[in-house]
């Protein structure tokens, strides 16, 4: 039997805020979707979490002593074959621990998919495209076959890899695993991005067909693994982010990288449910996120990250589309992340849509030899009518028509004001 040491999972507290740009502190770790596993452990989509470093170090020995056993993703319901699982990044590779219930452990000592198996698909992006790599742990049985693991293609031979350890611990209802795989066996480092699917294969007798038992559909692409949680790195705050505006990762509508605020790692900025936010390891201290409401759910698009202000920093340009009336207003707004706080940099309307028209101004963004940003907005084709009652939103530049005899109109920043035209 495995003993546990008594833990405590701590939960995130509510946002606050912080002058005229709101910045949540999190006080205390959120787990957005790692909650729901113990919550919900029915529900298919449960989000596999990356925790941060246990303390003391991982020691791959089959006691998971060392990890918030409680923060673990739940895969499965059958308190005969179920699931609980999480992982841990280094430098070198990842850390996995998984704990399995199961009344019955089969093993043939040939680590084919005939027997039981922890198995975990890791996806990242590579070109444009996800690339997944499957981890295959088997745990061991005592004085007849040893636990091993192999990583693999999803449809390709599964190999040990070298600097690869398993080990397995015996429970009282069935097995725990601790396993390190390096970085060079999988298809990136890139974990705070990461999709991963995670599946029993729960066999009950030799020669029987395995019963799957996953967080995602049967025959699901990569593409629709959820995204993972937790608390290591940059997962604190946005998870924490995510949990303050009781949403979860597969509500992320957007989500751009680049060097937004100057520090020695790039952040992350994300729309969900019509606010933006910036998380990152070292944006405020690695557990602290800034955001901004855009008064809109999902009238978001064209995300851009652009040094607009020439100040050698990216900022976030998006088209934004909200309602009012029977009109729609679509606006070009420009966000500026100085490190402790959200900049509304640039707000410039870019289209206009009502019964019977629809006027709209494309937006270039190109940078001349030797001068600073220009954004260009040029004309619309299609006037809209003489009289819509509409009024442009308090900051914004209001729309070019055709009708205004402008062909286009050059917007350059500079620093010290906004809306230079």
């Amino acid at each position: 039997m495995n003993p546990r040491s008594s833990e405590t999972v701590e939960r995130p507290v509510p946002a606050r805020r912080s002058g005229p740009t709101p910045r949540a502190f999190a006080a205390a770790i959120a787990l957005a979707a790692c909650a729901v596993s113990s919550a919900t452990a029915a529900r298919a989509q449960s989000e596999v979490p990356v925790l941060r470093a246990p303390s003391p170090a991982v020691r791959v020995d089959g006691w998971l002593r060392e990890w918030q056993t409680g923060a673990f993703a739940t895969v499965g319901v059958d308190p005969a074959a179920r699931l609980r699982v999480a992982l841990s990044p280094t430098e070198q590779g990842l850390f996995v621990a998984a704990s399995v219930d199961d009344d019955r452990l089969v093993r043939t000592g040939r680590s084919s998919a005939a027997e039981d198996a922890v198995v975990l698909t890791y996806a990242v992006e590579r070109a444009g495209s996800l690339v997944a790599a499957e981890l295959w742990l088997y745990a061991g049985v005592v004085n007849e076959t040893p636990a091993t693991l192999s990583v693999g293609g999803p449809d390709a031979a599964r190999q040990a890899p070298r600097g690869a350890r398993i080990v397995e611990m015996q429970t009282a209802t069935g097995y725990d695993l601790e396993a390190f795989i390096p970085w060079s066996a999988l298809p990136g480092a890139e974990w705070s991005v990461a999709r991963v699917a995670a599946r029993l294969s729960d066999v009950d007798a030799a020669g029987q067909a395995p019963r799957l038992v996953s967080n995602v559909p049967a025959g699901a692409a990569p593409s629709a693994f959820p995204r993972v949680v937790g608390t290591a790195g940059e997962l604190f705050p946005l998870s924490s982010f995510l949990q303050a505006r009781r949403a979860r990762p597969a509500d992320l509508e957007h989500e751009l990288r680049a060097n937004f605020s100057g520090g020695a790692a790039l952040e992350r900025v994300v729309v969900a449910g019509g606010t933006l936010a910036i998380v990152g390891a070292d944006y405020a201290n690695g557990r602290d996120f800034d955001y901004a409401e855009l008064t809109v759910r999902g009238g978001v698009s064209e995300p851009r990250a652009v040094d607009y202000d020439g100040d050698g920093r990216a900022e976030f340009a998006c088209i934004v589309a909200r309602a009012e009336g029977p009109l729609t207003v679509r606006e070009l707004r420009v966000f500026r992340f100085p490190g402790d706080r959200i900049e509304d940099l640039l707000r410039v309307e870019v289209g206009l849509a009502g019964p019977g028209f629809d006027a709209r101004a494309p937006v270039r963004f190109e940078t001349p030899r030797g001068g600073p940003p220009h954004l260009y907005v040029d004309a619309s084709p299609v006037a809209p009518p003489a009289r819509t009652g509409h009024v442009p939103a308090s900051g914004a530049e209001p729309l070019l028509v055709a009708s205004s005899g402008v062909v286009t109109r050059t917007v350059t920043c500079r620093r010290s004001s906004q809306n230079q035209p």
